[in-house]
């Protein structure tokens, strides 16, 4: 009770309740997804089973849970294989980390599953808990013929925001702007042996593949497994969202050899005695599923293969490749490096790939963060550039393999605990009028910049920060199996500023100054806070909570996870 008696005081001195919210709908579009809803589904908490597909083959399912206090749920697909959401795993099969379900604490789930056919046999493309890897091409058993249910065990579930498409994986979308973002969800591969020298392959079917699978990306110097002499052949169906003229291009470094076939029939074709790296050809594409195909000889030396297309006025596009400069996850991992840990705060500056990149998935890099952990944690990462507050995690604290192992590149942390991943937008702006600034183009033209830190006597960090006619401050404390956060503004005369205390899909106040977050899924309280009020801003597919700071005010908050 002591610690909501600066609330109590506070709601008793002033004419308005600063915790009443205002909501602000600001214009932001929602970025598209691919994922369509699920008719009939019943969101909220479940008493009893609940079937959300009658029958389904290729799937991704997305949604958020959340159970009681000794709740016990299974998710079933095609009525047989059986992921346990209470405990994070599919059942009798141990997942690549475990994940701790918080009752009472929203979680997301996303799990693409690929049908059994009469050559293979089931098979969990992909799973992850709160962006966490569980599963990566996990083998399952033969081909099963039921719907996708929600089998309640114990106790209650609540379920929302339910998602779904058709395909094992992230196919072709439109995005808000318009632009035609083409990608087959799922590539089939097979890796041959080829003698040195080899220029090209005619007879396939004379060989045996020595690896098959499944991959989202051309990824020539991962599947190659280390060969030099090689074909690579990728299988998939393409789904085009649109009629258009499409001029796809295909490069190939030599003395590589490429060929790309649409509906069966070669469209492209690069290599050999070929001067040119490039082959273009323009197609008309109808709206519709099409059959794709790519075949890659390496007869040695170096390898490299990128498709891209054109359509319309957009720029340049890839198409299920490997190229910009955006980091891409691959599946498996390196030897880990872990920081030794002792009582004392542990601060560690690093590079981060941010939001941290799913399989095959492109991600952008952080070029100023700091890390800072103690014991078991929790621990956080901070954006020095935007102020904002990363990821926070529990357990151990970081592997810094690919910061100091070698070259020490690309100098990069990760968190050896499960991490939630936050918000990256700015943390303070000077209106919350329209919609919440995101990361700057340029950060270094910013009015907003980190000036230093200063540590208490227990080794804790507070960041200084300048913005526009003032100074900021962070404070955050481990406070048992949560965050403690207290940010300022200090300034002359009286102007104000606005700070983001929290952003979820869906933000829900629990009562004065608590607050319940899905997607990611934490709770926050606020504990002491002397601005004029708090505001809701929706807008973008996404909740904001923002405090409006007075000239020498703060806010200080808890984050429960």
């Amino acid at each position: 009770m002591l610690r909501y008696l600066p609330l109590i005081f506070l709601l008793a001195a002033c004419s308005r309740d600063p915790l009443v919210l205002e909501v602000i709908e600001t214009k932001e579009a929602t970025a598209e997804t691919g994922l369509q809803t699920i008719e009939g589904i019943v969101e909220g908490a479940m008493s009893e089973d609940q079937t959300l597909l009658d029958e389904h083959e290729d799937l991704t399912i997305k949604f958020a849970y959340r159970l009681t206090e000794g709740g016990k749920a299974d998710l079933l697909l095609e009525g047989q294989y059986a992921f346990s959401l209470d405990q994070a795993r599919l059942k009798d099969m141990p997942a690549r980390t475990k994940m701790e379900v918080t009752p009472d604490s929203w979680q997301d789930i996303e799990i693409s599953y690929k049908t059994a056919t009469d050559d293979n046999p089931a098979l969990i493309v992909a799973a992850y808990l709160n962006g966490n890897l569980l599963y990566y091409q996990q083998p399952l058993k033969e081909k099963a013929d039921g719907p996708l249910s929600i089998k309640l065990v114990s106790g209650q579930v609540e379920i929302a925001d339910v998602e779904y498409s058709s395909s094992a994986g992230r196919g072709s979308t439109v995005d808000p702007a318009g632009n035609i973002i083409l990608n087959v969800p799922l590539l089939r591969y097979e890796l041959y042996d080829l003698e040195p020298g080899t220029e090209d392959v005619k007879d396939w079917a004379s060989m045996e593949p020595v690896v098959t699978g499944y991959t989202n990306r051309f990824d020539i110097n991962y599947l190659r497994e280390g060969k030099n002499a090689f074909a690579l052949r990728f299988f998939g169906k393409l789904h085009v969202p649109e009629t258009e003229e499409y001029t796809f291009q295909m490069w190939t470094s030599n003395p590589a050899r490429g060929r790309f076939y649409v509906d069966g029939d070669e469209r492209l074709h690069r290599g050999g005695d070929q001067s040119t790296w490039r082959a273009n050809e323009t197609l008309s594409l109808s709206e519709g599923v099409h059959d794709v195909r790519v075949d890659y000889i390496q007869k040695g030396g170096w390898n490299a293969f990128n498709l891209g297309y054109l359509v319309g006025n957009q720029g340049k596009m890839s198409f299920n490749s490997m190229d910009g400069p955006k980091a891409i996850a691959r599946p498996g991992g390196t030897s880990t490096l872990e920081v030794e840990m002792d009582e004392y705060p542990y601060l560690l500056r690093s590079f981060l790939y941010y939001p941290a990149p799913k399989v095959y998935e492109a991600s952008d890099k952080r070029t100023h963060v700091i890390s800072v952990g103690e014991g078991q944690g929790p621990h956080y990462s901070l954006d020095l550039q935007s102020g904002a507050l990363l990821q926070v995690w529990r357990g151990g604290f970081a592997d810094v393999h690919e910061m100091w192992d070698g070259r020490g590149e690309p100098q990069v942390m990760k968190p050896l605990g499960n991490s939630l991943v936050l918000d990256g937008r700015m943390q303070w702006a000077t209106s919350a009028s329209s919609s919440w600034p995101a990361f700057p183009d340029d950060p270094d033209e910013d009015d907003f910049a980190h000036r230093a830190h200063e540590l208490d006597e227990a080794g804790r960090p507070t960041f200084l920060y300048s913005f526009g006619p003032g100074e900021v401050s962070d404070k955050i404390v481990p406070d048992g199996t949560g965050l403690l956060r207290e940010l300022t503004f200090t300034a002359g005369g009286n102007p104000e500023a606005f700070t983001q205390v929290a952003a979820a899909r869906t933000i829900t106040e629990t009562a004065p100054g608590q607050y319940a977050l899905r997607g990611p899924g934490l709770k926050i309280t606020i504990e002491s806070y002397d601005g004029k009020g708090l505001s809701l801003q929706r807008g973008g597919g996404m909740d904001r909570l923002i405090a409006q700071i007075p000239a020498k005010g703060h806010i200080r908050y808890r984050i429960d996870w």
